[in-house]
Order: structure tokens, then sequence, then C-alpha cells
């Protein structure tokens, strides 16, 4: 018997810069770019020395209406793309899932509108 696997949130596809805190790494900060976004968590590509079962912080931008500041996260799987880490992130701790919501709803809206 095939289990299918299903995402319980529907992935959006974006190039956000992202600033990641790791407390028990050094340095304790660096960049990386979030490529998709979901409710549940977002895929980092960093140059950033990351592991499965990090604890982080990261803190993005959809736009000046939407910031979200040292959103506490769990690397759950890191993959190697030449020099840079593709690492899947749960949300651990998102104060407001409305927010986010409605986060990724304008940010589609505005790709949208930017593509027409």
């Amino acid at each position: 018997m095939v289990q299918e696997w299903r995402r319980k949130h529907a992935r959006i596809s974006c190039y956000i810069p992202v600033l990641i805190r790791a407390p028990s790494k050094t340095p304790q900060e660096s960049w990386g770019v979030i490529r998709d976004v979901s409710l549940g968590g977002l895929r980092l590509e960093t140059r950033y020395p990351l592991l499965s079962g990090d604890s982080v912080y990261a803190t993005f931008s959809f736009s000046q209406n939407f910031s979200f500041v040292n959103t506490k996260s769990k690397i759950r799987r890191v993959a190697k793309s030449g020099v840079y880490n593709i690492c899947g992130m749960e949300f651990e701790s998102l104060v407001d899932v409305e927010h986010l919501h409605n986060a990724l709803e304008e940010y589609i809206e505005t790709q949208t509108k930017e593509t027409l």
C-alpha cells in the first residue's frame, strides 16, 4: 500500500531576504533568502551552517504592513546545493497566524499585479 504524503499548508513561492539568528552558533546571525513560505514554515536558502534540529529566529518582511521579528523556528531538514544550504523550517511560535495569512494574501495580490 502506498501512502500519499500531503502538506498541511500550501506553499507560496517567493524571494524575500531573511535575517537568521541562532544563539547557539558562531556567528550568531546571518542572512538568507526565503524561497517559499506557508502558514507552517518556510524554505530558506543560506550559506549559514545550519543543521536539522537547530532552533533559530527568523526576521523578515513581506511589505511595510507585514513584518515578522524573531519568529522562533526549528530546522527540520537541510540539503546542500553548491555552497548553499536549503533548509526546511517549521514555525514554532508564530504570534498571529491570521497576520501571516493576511501577509501572504497581500503578497500574492501584489505579485499578481506586477506580472500583469
